[in-house]
């Protein structure tokens, strides 16, 4: 498809560009939150665990990528992501249960007029 298009040479350098910078971002990000985790929430980590988490997810990469091409990439990242889901919905319960338990915020205007129209209610009972 990018053949068809107009300046066509420089159409492929800049998709590969975008796409290298893509990569390098998410795992320079992915090694920041691994390594920021593996050192008890730090948020400087030092740059050892930041190279020993990058060379390990590069391996594991290039290993399943090697042994069963990108089928076997894309099927260990679901199954890595399978508890992450499992964690999110049960927080989302947990968030709603919370949630229903929460008082709803009331104004003064709004105490006033449900006491006005409780007076009214209970007036007209006396009257029947």
């Amino acid at each position: 498809m990018i053949e068809l298009l107009p300046l066509s040479g420089i159409v492929h350098v800049l998709s590969l560009l975008l796409i290298l910078t893509f990569l390098i971002t998410s795992a320079d990000s992915a090694t920041y939150i691994l390594s920021s985790m593996t050192t008890s929430g730090s948020l400087n980590p030092p740059f050892y665990v930041k190279m020993v988490w990058g060379i390990l997810m590069a391996s594991i990469a290039g290993v399943l990528l090697y042994t069963g091409g990108l089928e076997a990439l894309q099927t260990a990242s679901l199954i890595s992501a399978l508890p992450f889901t499992i964690i999110l919905l049960l927080l989302v319960i947990a968030v709603i249960r919370m949630f229903k338990g929460e008082p709803l915020p009331i104004r003064k205007a709004d105490v006033k007029r449900f006491k006005r129209l409780e007076e009214a209610v209970n007036k007209s009972r006396k009257q029947r």
